[in-house]
């Protein structure tokens, strides 16, 4: 007869275990993850929600002198080689001579929200974009909102550190997980996200979503591709990137 108390405990390792994974490092100058594929396939002009896990390193770039947070290090949105970004999430060194953390969309004005940050620490970013306004959580709390109508354009590629030369700087630091979704997404699903440390928790279907397992530890990731968990099969191919072994980022079940 089995013994249903060892088995249990056996269950309970599997489903609780946290088994480290793969991340991805871009360098700040010539790293780039691209879909080839315009975001209005992830998501609307009026509702979306775009995640990743982040570690800035490095010291923020300048950028362009601006108030506008776009010409800074670009993480996660739409961007085209000529520069042309509609929504996202950057980092830069210089916004009216500050350093942060920031969301924006174009809605033919531009609206923007910025937030502080710690270098080398993991940190957890939404970009929200629902009901007529932009949101932004950081390790899964609300910094702020402000009034943003719909995102004048969805036409550009979906892209991860990049930034067209003379507009917006490569991003540099380390990437986790990277998800999108068509709808915005609650507090609650988005504080649930941060703070469990796992991957793919959203009870949202998400319209694409990426880890970086396949990426080992101090490896070069040139051209390799990253597949969409969402079923989407929306794949992110790597131009430069480096692999690195996190500790952080994790499966309740381990390493599929």
């Amino acid at each position: 007869m089995p013994n249903f108390r060892i088995l249990t405990s056996l269950l309970a390792l599997l489903l609780f275990s946290r088994v480290a994974l793969a991340d991805v490092i871009c360098d700040g100058v010539d790293d780039d993850m691209d879909t080839g594929v315009a975001i209005s396939n992830f998501l609307s002009v009026s509702a979306g929600t775009m995640m990743l896990w982040y570690k800035p390193t490095g010291t923020a770039s300048a950028g362009v002198p601006s108030p506008d947070c776009y010409f800074g290090e670009y993480l996660l949105g739409n961007m085209e080689d000529s520069g042309a970004t509609y929504v996202g999430i950057s980092r830069n060194g210089n916004i009216s001579s500050t350093d942060r953390l920031c969301v924006y969309n174009d809605s033919g004005s531009f609206q923007q929200i910025l937030s502080t940050y710690t270098v080398d620490v993991w940190t957890h970013l939404a970009w929200v974009h629902t009901g007529g306004n932009l949101l932004m959580y950081k390790d899964g709390a609300q910094v702020s909102s402000t009034s943003s109508g719909d995102t004048e354009s969805l036409a550009n590629k979906v892209r991860l550190c990049n930034g067209a030369p003379a507009f917006a700087a490569m991003g540099e630091g380390v990437i986790g997980h990277a998800s999108i979704f068509s709808t915005g997404l609650s507090a609650g699903e988005i504080a649930a996200i941060a703070g469990s440390r796992l991957h793919r928790i959203a009870s949202s279907a998400p319209s694409a979503d990426w880890e970086f397992g396949s990426c080992s530890d101090g490896a070069s990731c040139d051209t390799q591709t990253f597949a969409d968990r969402s079923g989407n099969g929306r794949t992110l191919t790597a131009a430069g990137t480096t692999g690195a072994a996190s500790a952080f980022i994790t499966y309740p079940w381990g390493v599929e």
